[in-house]
C-alpha cells in the first residue's frame, strides 16, 4: 500500500499491471522516464485452517525501460516481453531476462532485441529514371512474396476505385496470383491509354512521355500495395500463449497485427553470432564449445559486419553476379569487377582486424560449411528429441507447419547470406592477402568451389524466393515422403518422431528436402506438377552449371514448363535431352512406368513408353503441332510393326485435331492394320461430315477404300435420324459426279421412302417430292431400258418379294405428292392427303381451284376425271364472266380486280389482259390447246356442255374447234339442252360445207340421219319455229 501512494504522489502519467503464474509487472511513465517494477507475491498458509493468512509483495526488480513509446507488454515467470515504436516510427520488440532464484539478485538492466522481419523497401535499389519500370514493379509486387493476395486485391479495387472509367472483374479479382497479374496489367495499359488519348488532344506525344506515364501509373499501383502491406502489418500488441503438457510449460509469443500474427522463435547459433552483438564473448566464456566452433562463430560475426558494411548497390550487384554467373572459372574472370571487392573499408580496416584475431581462416570456413550441410534425413528418426522450453505449437498441425516453413525460409535466407559474403571475403583474400601459397592453394581448390556448391544449394531459396513457394512444399514432406521411404520404424514411431522434433530439427530436415542434391529431386518435381513455371526456371537455371544429380529430369520438367506455356517448339528441343535419364533417375522411371521402383522390360519398350507418355502430355496441352515430330521419332526408335502401327494412328488423330484432313487421309492410308485404316476411315469421314467439309470427301483419292468408304456413309445414313440427311445428300452428289445416275437414283428414292414412311411433318413432304424429282431426274438421263431401281427395303419383312418401280410410277408418285402438298400447306394432316385414292384427291383439288394439278393428276392416275376437271374449270370462267357484267365488287374476284384461283394455277404461259375474265378465258383455251387428242375431244365437249348447262355464251373458238372436230356431238349437245335453232343452223352448216362428202375424209362417212330426223322432230313440234322456212331447208 506504501507503494501505491509513493505512485500517486509522483504524478504517474501511465500505469499498466501484467501478471504471469508468480509474478506482477507494473509500468510507469513519468515526464522523464519509464520504468517497469516487478513484484513477486509470496503468500503464508495458516497450518490450522489450510488458508492464506498473509500476502506479502516484494519487489522482484525496477527495470528502466528505453526512451520509446510502449505499444503493449506481456509477462511470463522468465521474461518480460515488450512491444515499442521509435521515433523513426519504426516497430521495435525488445525482451528482459529475469532472475527468479533470488529475491534481490543483481540485473544487468540490458535489454535483448527481438530480430522481425523488415517490411519496408528500403533494400531496394532506387530506379532510374527513363526506363520502363513495368517488369522491376511486377518482380516487386507478384514474384516477390512481399505482397499477400489479400493486399494486392485491395490494391487493385482502390486502384480502380481512382479510376472513373475501370469496372472491377470480381472473377478476376479472387483469383490466383497470375490472374491477378493478368487483371492488373490489364487495368494499368486500359488507364495508359486513356490518358493517352486525353493528352493527344492537345499535342502529339512522344515516347517519353509514353514512358512518364507509365512508371507513374505503376508507381501509383506500387504505393497503394506498400500502404496496405504496412496497414496489413500494423502492430496492436503482443500475445503469450503457455500450454502444460507432462509437468512441462510450453509457450510462445508474437505480435498481434492488424491483419495477422507474428510468432517469435528462439535463433540458432548462427542466426545469434549474426544478429547478437555479444555473442562471441558468450563462446568464448563457454567451456563447452570447442577451438573450431569458436571461430566459426568469430567467422559469423565478421560476416555480419562485412553485410554491414555493403552498400545496397553493392549488395545489389554482387546478388546480380551469383545469380548470372555461368561456369566457376568465367566467375574468377568476372569477380573482379564486383564494387564490393574493391570496398576500402571493407578491404583495408575490417579483413586485416578480423585475420589477426582468428587463428586458423580455412578450418573456421570448413567448420562452417559442415554446419550448413543439409543433414541426412533418416538418422533424425534414430534419435530421441526431448525438448524443453521451446517456442512451438503442439496443438494445430497447420499452424506449427507454418511457423516451421517460416523458419526454413528465414536459415536459409541467413545461409546465403553468409555464403555470399564468405564467398566475396575469398575472392578479397585471393587478390589482397598475404597468405602463405599452401593456404591460398586450400582456399581455391577445396574452399571455394564448395562454397559454390553450397551457395548455388540455398539459390533457389535465397531473398528473391516467395514465402509461399515453401509454404506450399517443403511441410508435407514430412509425412508424404519420410514415412513411405524411412524403413527402419513403424508408420507410428515415424509419426511421434516427427512430432517431436523441435523446431529447429524440423527447419534442418526441411532443408534436407529442399537442397537438390539429397531430395532425390521431390522439389523439382512438386514444382512441375504445380506448374510453378517462374520457379521451375529460376531452379533449372541456379542448377544447371554445378548440379549433377538429375539433369535430365531437370531438362524434363523445363520442356514440361516450355510446353504448359506454350512454346512447344522449345520443349521438343529439351525432351530429346532427358532421354538417358529414363532408366535411372526416379522421376523419369515414374513417368514412363508409374512406378520408380519398376523398371521397362527392353530399352526398346522403354523409349516406345516415354514418346507415347509425352504424346499424351502433348496431347492434354493442345499441341498437336508438336505431337507429328514426337510420332516421327518414335517410329524412328521402334522396330515393331504393331508400335509404328498404333504410332500411326495416333499421327492420324492428330491430323485430324489440327484440322489437316488430307494429310490424314494419307496417313490412314499408310496404316498397315486393315482394322485400325477402316476406323481410322470411319472417324474421318465421321468428322468431316460434323464440320460440313463435304468438298472434301469428294475429292479425296480413294484408293482402293471406295467401297469400304461407301458402305461407311450408307450405313451411317440409314443409321442417323432422317431429320438430317447429309449423308444422303452426299451420296447422291458423289455417284452423280461419278456418273453412276442409277446408283443415285436408288440412294435419293431411300432418302424419300424414309421422310415419307418415318415422319408426318409437311418438311418432310417435301423432301420427300424433291427426293422423286431427283431420282427421275437421274432415271431420266440413261437408257429407257436401265429406267428402273428396286424398292428399297426399309423394314425386313417374311415376303421379301423384288418391287421394280419405273419412270412411269414415279411421275405418279410425284405428281400425287406435288398435289398432296399443294393442299397441305396449312393442313396438320400431310399424311392424311397422300393416303386418299385419285378420285378424292382431285375432288379436293377442284373444290380448291387447282385445276393444273389436278390435270396433271387426272392424265397419270385417272384420265376419265379430266372432263370432270374441265367443267369446273368452266364454271370458274362463266364466273369471271359474271361478276365482270354485274359490275360486282372486286372482293368478289380478288383484292386488285384479278382472280386469286388464276394465280394459283400458273397464267404466266398466257396473255394476260386488263379484263380477268378474259383472262380466264385464254387460260381455259390454252389449257384445251395442250390437251392430247384422245383427251380433247371430251374435254372440249364437257366445256361445251357446261357453258350451254349455264346459259352463258359460247367462245367462238370452242364453236369453231367442236364444229369441225366433233359435229355430231356438237349439234347433239344443242339438242340436248333444248337450243334448236343453233342445232339447225349448224346442221345447215354441216350441209353446206359439204361435211359429209367423200372427199373430205380418207374413209366413209356415215350420214347421221338419226340426230336429223330428231331434230326435224322437235322443229315440228316447236311452237317458237317458223315451219315454213325449216321446210324448204330440209
Amino acid at each position: 500500500m506504501y507503494i501505491n501512494h509513493c505512485i500517486i504522489y509522483i504524478s504517474v502519467h501511465t500505469s499498466i499491471l501484467r501478471c504471469s503464474r508468480s509474478l506482477v509487472a507494473l509500468y510507469f511513465s513519468f515526464q522523464t522516464f519509464s520504468e517497469f517494477v516487478v513484484i513477486r507475491p509470496e503468500f503464508s498458509i495458516d497450518s490450522s485452517t489450510g488458508t492464506i493468512s498473509s500476502v506479502v509483495l516484494k519487489t522482484q526488480c525496477t527495470i528502466l525501460a528505453p526512451n520509446y513509446d510502449l505499444i503493449d507488454f506481456k509477462l511470463c515467470d522468465e521474461r518480460l516481453w515488450t512491444l515499442w515504436c521509435n521515433a523513426e516510427g519504426e516497430i521495435q520488440a525488445l525482451f528482459y531476462e529475469l532472475n527468479v532464484q533470488g529475491n534481490t539478485g543483481s540485473f544487468h538492466n540490458v535489454w535483448s532485441p527481438i530480430i522481425l522481419e523488415n517490411i519496408s523497401d528500403k533494400e531496394h535499389l532506387p530506379l532510374e529514371a527513363g526506363v520502363d519500370l513495368k517488369d522491376v514493379y511486377c518482380s516487386r509486387i507478384f514474384q516477390s512474396g512481399i505482397f499477400p493476395d489479400a493486399v494486392i486485391r485491395k490494391s487493385l479495387l482502390m486502384f480502380n476505385r481512382n479510376i472513373a472509367s475501370a469496372t472491377t472483374n470480381s472473377s478476376a479479382i479472387n483469383s490466383n496470383m497470375l490472374r491477378l497479374k493478368r487483371y492488373a496489367l490489364s487495368c494499368i495499359e486500359s488507364q495508359l491509354q486513356q490518358e493517352c488519348a486525353t493528352m493527344r488532344q492537345d499535342g502529339p506525344m512522344d515516347e517519353d512521355q509514353l514512358q512518364e506515364l507509365s512508371n507513374g501509373l505503376w508507381e501509383k499501383f506500387y504505393l497503394y500495395c506498400i500502404q496496405y502491406r504496412y496497414e496489413s502489418a500494423r502492430p496492436i500488441g503482443l500475445f503469450l500463449c503457455e500450454e502444460e503438457q507432462e509437468d512441462t510449460s510450453y509457450f510462445m509469443a508474437g505480435i498481434i497485427r492488424k491483419k495477422f500474427v507474428s510468432f517469435f522463435r528462439i535463433c540458432d547459433e548462427l542466426e545469434e553470432a549474426f544478429f547478437g552483438p555479444n555473442c562471441y564473448d558468450k563462446y568464448l566464456t563457454n567451456e563447452n564449445c570447442s577451438k573450431e566452433e569458436k571461430e566459426m562463430m568469430l567467422l559469423i560475426t565478421f560476416l555480419s559486419e562485412v553485410e554491414q558494411a555493403l552498400s545496397v548497390e553493392q549488395k545489389a550487384q554482387l546478388d546480380n553476379f551469383i545469380h548470372q554467373r555461368g561456369e566457376i572459372e568465367k566467375s574468377d574472370m568476372n569477380s573482379s569487377l564486383i564494387g564490393a571487392v574493391q570496398n576500402q573499408f571493407l578491404v583495408h580496416n575490417l579483413l586485416p582486424a578480423f585475420l589477426q584475431r582468428i587463428s586458423n581462416l580455412s578450418q573456421a570456413i570448413q567448420t562452417f560449411l559442415a554446419y550448413v550441410k543439409p543433414v541426412n534425413k533418416e538418422q533424425y528418426f534414430s534419435e530421441q528429441h526431448n525438448e524443453t522450453r521451446r517456442f512451438t505449437v503442439y496443438s494445430n498441425y497447420e499452424l506449427s507447419s507454418e511457423i516451421a516453413l517460416s523458419t526454413t525460409k528465414q536459415t536459409v535466407q541467413l545461409r546465403y547470406l553468409l555464403l555470399r559474403n564468405c564467398l566475396l571475403i575469398l575472392h578479397i583474400i585471393e587478390r589482397h592477402g598475404n597468405f602463405h601459397y599452401h593456404v591460398i592453394n586450400a582456399m581455391q581448390s577445396n574452399i571455394r568451389p564448395e562454397t559454390d556448391n553450397k551457395i548455388s544449394a540455398s539459390l533457389p531459396f535465397d531473398t528473391r524466393t516467395a514465402m509461399t513457394l515453401l509454404q506450399a512444399y517443403a511441410i508435407s514432406q514430412l509425412n508424404d515422403e519420410i514415412m513411405p521411404r524411412s524403413n527402419t520404424f513403424s508408420s507410428f514411431e515415424i509419426a511421434n518422431a516427427v512430432k517431436l522434433l523441435t523446431l529447429q530439427q524440423k527447419t534442418n530436415l526441411i532443408i534436407a528436402f529442399i537442397c537438390p542434391s539429397s531430395d532425390d529431386f521431390l522439389f523439382g518435381e512438386w514444382l512441375s506438377n504445380n506448374n510453378l513455371h517462374v520457379y521451375i526456371d529460376e531452379y533449372v537455371r541456379l542448377l544447371s552449371n554445378w548440379c549433377e544429380w538429375n539433369s535430365c529430369s531437370r531438362n524434363f520438367i523445363k520442356a514440361k514448363s516450355y510446353l504448359a506455356t506454350g512454346d512447344t517448339f522449345k520443349a521438343l528441343d529439351l525432351f530429346p535431352l532427358s532421354l538417358k535419364g529414363i532408366y535411372h533417375e526416379r522421376i523419369l522411371k515414374k513417368f514412363v512406368c508409374q512406378d520408380e521402383k519398376t523398371s521397362a522390360t527392353s530399352p526398346y519398350a522403354a523409349l516406345t513408353a516415354f514418346y507415347l507418355k509425352l504424346i499424351s502430355l502433348f496431347q492434354k496441352c493442345g499441341a498437336y503441332d508438336g505431337v507429328l515430330t514426337l510420332v516421327h521419332s518414335g517410329i524412328d526408335h521402334t522396330f515393331d510393326p504393331a508400335q509404328q502401327t498404333m504410332f500411326q494412328s495416333i499421327e492420324f488423330n492428330c491430323h485430324v485435331e489440327l484440322g489437316h484432313y488430307e494429310e490424314a487421309y494419307n496417313t490412314l492410308v499408310k496404316n498397315r492394320e486393315p482394322a485400325r485404316k477402316r476406323d481410322c476411315l470411319r472417324q474421318l469421314t465421321s468428322l468431316l461430315f460434323t464440320v460440313r467439309r463435304l468438298d472434301i470427301l469428294l475429292e479425296l483419292p480413294y484408293y482402293g477404300l471406295q467401297d469400304e468408304f461407301l458402305n461407311i456413309v450408307t450405313m451411317s445414313a440409314r443409321s442417323a435420324d432422317i431429320t438430317n440427311c447429309l449423308q444422303y445428300d452426299f451420296l447422291y452428289s458423289f455417284h452423280i459426279n461419278k456418273m453412276n445416275l442409277r446408283r443415285g437414283a436408288i440412294i435419293s428414292y431411300e432418302e424419300g421412302i424414309r421422310n415419307f414412311l418415318e415422319c408426318n411433318s409437311l418438311n418432310h413432304l417435301n423432301r420427300y417430292y424433291n427426293c422423286i424429282m431427283k431420282c427421275l431426274n437421274a432415271l431420266s438421263v440413261i437408257k429407257e431400258s436401265f429406267a428402273w431401281i428396286v424398292y428399297p427395303v426399309i423394314e425386313q419383312v417374311e415376303d421379301d418379294k423384288i418391287e421394280i418401280v419405273d419412270k412411269k410410277r414415279l411421275e405418279e408418285q410425284l405428281i400425287t405428292t406435288h398435289c398432296a402438298l399443294l393442299l397441305s400447306t396449312n393442313n396438320e394432316g400431310c399424311k392424311l392427303v397422300t393416303s386418299l385414292d385419285a378420285t378424292n384427291l382431285i375432288s379436293l383439288m377442284l373444290k380448291r381451284k387447282l385445276y393444273r394439278s389436278a390435270l396433271k393428276l387426272a392424265r397419270c392416275r385417272m384420265q376419265s376425271m379430266v372432263p370432270t376437271i374441265y367443267e369446273h374449270l368452266t364454271s370458274s370462267c362463266i364466273g369471271a364472266s359474271s361478276a365482270t357484267y354485274e359490275g360486282l365488287s372486286t372482293d368478289a374476284v380478288g383484292g386488285d380486280g384479278d382472280l386469286p384461283w388464276l394465280n394459283d394455277n400458273g397464267v404466266s404461259d398466257i396473255v394476260t389482259v386488263s379484263d380477268s375474265a378474259t383472262t380466264a378465258w385464254n387460260y381455259l383455251c390454252h389449257t384445251l390447246e395442250q390437251e392430247e387428242y384422245h383427251l380433247a375431244v371430251d374435254a372440249y365437249l364437257a366445256v361445251f356442255n357446261r357453258i350451254l348447262s349455264r346459259c352463258a355464251y359460247i367462245p367462238t373458238w370452242l364453236k369453231k374447234w367442236c364444229f369441225e372436230n366433233t359435229p355430231i356431238q356438237y349439234i347433239r349437245a344443242y339438242l340436248r339442252h333444248g337450243r334448236l335453232e343453233e342445232a339447225y343452223e349448224n346442221t345447215i352448216e354441216l350441209f353446206r360445207t359439204r361435211f359429209f362428202s367423200a372427199g373430205r375424209f380418207n374413209q366413209h362417212t356415215i350420214f347421221p340421219l338419226t340426230m336429223c330426223e330428231y331434230l326435224l322432230f322437235e322443229l315440228e313440234n316447236s311452237s317458237t319455229h317458223d315451219k315454213v322456212r325449216i321446210s324448204p331447208s330440209m
